[in-house]
C-alpha cells in the first residue's frame, strides 16, 4: 500500500525578530514574509512560503526545530545557499517567492521553528514560527519501541540521528532521533533492499536499480544496471572513494560483485570477487572450481565493504568466510582475516594472505560491516555464526601488515548475553561513539526481540529496543548515523 499524502494544519502565531547591527544592512533593507505553508510528501515535511523583498542579497536560509520538553538530542536543522534554491525551483528571482523545505518535524505535534536569513553582509534575521503536523500511519512499529533503557541526560553523544532499512513496509528507509523518535521516512512507495545516507539524501538499491530520495521528499531513480548484467542490489551501500558501493547480484554470480557509483549514478569501479580470487588461486597452483562457484550458489555472501584511504584499498566482508582486502585499483589480494577452519585456508594460493592474530584476540566469524574507525583500526560486527561461541559482538583491531598481525583492541560484548547469528551492524561516528544493531536478538527465538540498537558511551549508555511485529525480514532495521547539521549547501 502507498503513503497517503497527509495535511497539515496552518501555521500559529509568525514572530520576526530582527538583527540590530549599527548603521544600514541588507537585513534591514529586506523584507522577508511568510505568505504560507503546503503539506510536504510526508508529516515529517512541510513547504514554507516566503515573500522576499531582494532574494539576490541572501546568501543562505537555515531552518532550526525545537526539540520536545525532555530530548537530549540537539535541535535539527538544515541550511539552503541561496543558489541551492534557485537551482532546485524553490527561488523565483523575478517574484521573490521562495518555497523553503523544512524536513525532520515531529508527526502529530505543534513544531517551533525558527528560520535564519542571512545576507552577503553578513547581517541577518530570524522569523520564529509554529508548523503543526498530522500523524504519520507507522505500520512498522518504529514510534512505538520498547524502552529498555533511556538515554541519559548528557549531550556528549556525538550523534543525535539514526537511519534504518527493512522491510516492514513501503516508506523505507525511516529515520529516528536518539530520543527514540520517528522524524523522517522514504517517499518512494518501495521496501529498500539496501540503502545508504549520502550527499545529504537517502540512497536507495532496489532490484536492478539505485534510486535518491532528498530529505524535500523529492524521489529521482537514477539508473538502471541491466546493461551491467546486475539484477538485485542487496544487503549494504557504503561509502567508497570517491560515491558509494554498492553490494550486487548478476546474471552470473551471487552475493560477490561490488560497483561503485558517483552521486549521479555513474558507474566508477567494479569489482566482482570470482574473478579476483580464482586469479589468485590459480597463480597460487590452486584449482578454483573447488572453492569458487557461479549463481546461484551461495559461496562468498558478500554483506559490506569499506573503504580504506590510508592505503587505497577495499576491505570486503565475506559472511561465510572472511574479510578479505584488494587494492582499489588492481584488485590484488592484500591480506585476509578469517576463521582458519573454514574451508578457505586448506588453499595454500589464499592461505598466504591470512593474517594470524595475537594472543586474547577473537577472529571474526560470519561478521558484518567492516568500516576503518577514527584511530585508523578495523571495526566490524562479530556474529559468531556459526562457532560455539553463543554470543554476538562487535570488535575493533589493530593491523600490523609488515607481521601480518591483527590484535583486538576493543569489544563490546554485553555480558556475552546477546546473540544476533545474522545481519546487524557497528558504526563509529567520533572516538567513542558507537552504533550497534542486533538485527536478530538471541537467534529471533519466541519471546526474543526483533532488533535492538544500542549506543555505547564512556560513562553513558542507551539501548532503543523494538518489538516490530510487521517487520518482515531479518536486516531491518540496519542503522546509518545522520548527522544532526546535514546541511543544503
Amino acid at each position: 500500500m502507498r503513503m497517503k499524502r497527509c495535511s497539515i494544519i496552518a501555521v500559529g502565531t509568525v514572530i520576526m525578530v530582527f538583527s540590530h547591527i549599527t548603521g544600514a544592512n541588507q537585513a534591514d533593507d529586506t523584507t522577508i514574509r511568510i505568505t504560507g505553508q503546503t503539506a510536504g510528501a510526508t508529516p515529517f515535511i512541510s513547504k514554507v512560503s516566503l515573500a522576499v523583498s531582494n532574494t539576490t542579497l541572501l546568501k543562505n536560509i537555515q531552518f532550526t526545530i525545537t526539540p520536545k520538553p525532555g530530548s537530549v538530542t540537539r535541535p535539527l536543522s538544515g541550511t539552503y545557499a541561496n543558489s541551492y534554491l534557485i537551482d532546485r525551483g524553490f527561488e523565483n528571482v523575478q517574484t521573490g517567492e521562495v518555497v523553503l523545505p523544512v524536513y525532520g518535524l515531529y508527526d502529530g505535534y505543534n513544531n517551533s521553528v525558527k528560520l535564519t536569513c542571512r545576507f552577503l553582509d553578513g547581517s541577518s534575521k530570524q522569523i520564529n514560527t509554529s508548523i503543526t503536523t498530522a500523524t504519520f500511519n507507522d505500520t512498522c512499529g518504529y514510534k512505538t519501541p520498547t524502552i529498555l533503557q533511556r538515554r541519559t541526560n548528557s549531550t556528549d553523544l556525538s550523534y543525535d540521528y539514526m537511519m534504518l532499512k527493512g522491510g516492514c513496509s513501503d516508506f523505507a528507509p525511516a529515520i529516528l532521533d536518539t530520543d527514540g523518535r520517528l522524524r523522517w521516512v522514504g517517499t518512494a512507495g518501495i521496501s529498500a533492499g539496501s540503502a545508504i545516507f549520502f550527499d545529504n539524501a537517502a540512497y536507495m538499491g532496489n532490484g536492478r536499480k539505485l534510486s535518491r530520495i532528498d530529505l524535500d521528499g523529492a524521489f529521482t531513480e537514477l539508473a538502471d544496471y541491466s546493461d551491467l548484467g546486475i539484477i538485485n542490489f542487496h544487503h549494504n551501500i557504503d561509502v567508497g572513494k570517491v560515491g558509494i558501493i554498492l553490494d550486487a547480484d548478476t546474471t552470473t554470480y551471487y552475493n560477490c560483485v561490488n560497483i561503485e557509483v558517483d552521486a549521479s549514478g555513474r558507474v566508477l569501479k567494479q569489482w566482482n570477487l570470482a574473478t579476483i580470487i580464482s586469479a589468485a588461486m590459480i597463480a597460487g597452483g590452486d584449482d578454483p572450481s573447488q572453492f569458487v562457484h557461479p549463481t546461484p550458489t551461495d559461496w562468498f555472501h558478500n554483506n559490506a565493504v569499506a573503504y580504506n584511504r590510508a592505503d587505497d584499498s577495499l576491505i570486503v566482508s565475506s559472511r561465510e568466510n572472511f574479510l578479505i582486502c584488494i587494492d582499489y585499483e588492481t584488485g590484488a589480494i592484500k591480506w585476509i582475516l578469517g576463521d582458519t577452519t573454514k574451508k578457505w585456508y586448506r588453499f595454500p594460493s589464499l592461505r598466504k594472505f591470512a593474517l594470524t592474530l595475537a594472543p586474547g584476540s577473537m577472529v571474526p566469524i560470519g561478521q558484518h560491516t567492516p568500516s576503518i574507525t577514527a584511530d585508523h583500526n578495523l571495526l566490524v560486527l562479530d556474529n559468531a555464526q556459526p562457532s560455539d561461541r553463543r554470543y554476538s559482538s562487535p570488535r575493533k583491531y589493530r593491523l600490523d601488515l609488515v607481521n601480518k598481525v591483527a590484535t583486538e583492541v576493543w569489544n563490546f560484548p554485553m555480558n556475552q548475553s546477546i546473540y544476533c547469528p545474522f545481519c546487524g551492524s557497528v558504526y563509529e561516528d567520533a572516538p567513542n561513539n558507537y552504533l550497534i544493531d542486533y538485527a536478530i536478538v538471541n537467534g529471533g527465538l519466541p519471546g526474543s526481540l526483533n532488533s535492538w540498537v544500542w549506543t555505547p558511551l564512556a560513562r553513558q549508555s542507551f539501548p532503543i529496543g523494538t518489538r516490530p511485529s510487521t517487520v518482515e525480514r531479518s536486516i531491518a532495521p540496519c542503522p546509518f548515523i545522520w548527522k544532526t547539521r546535514s546541511s543544503r549547501q
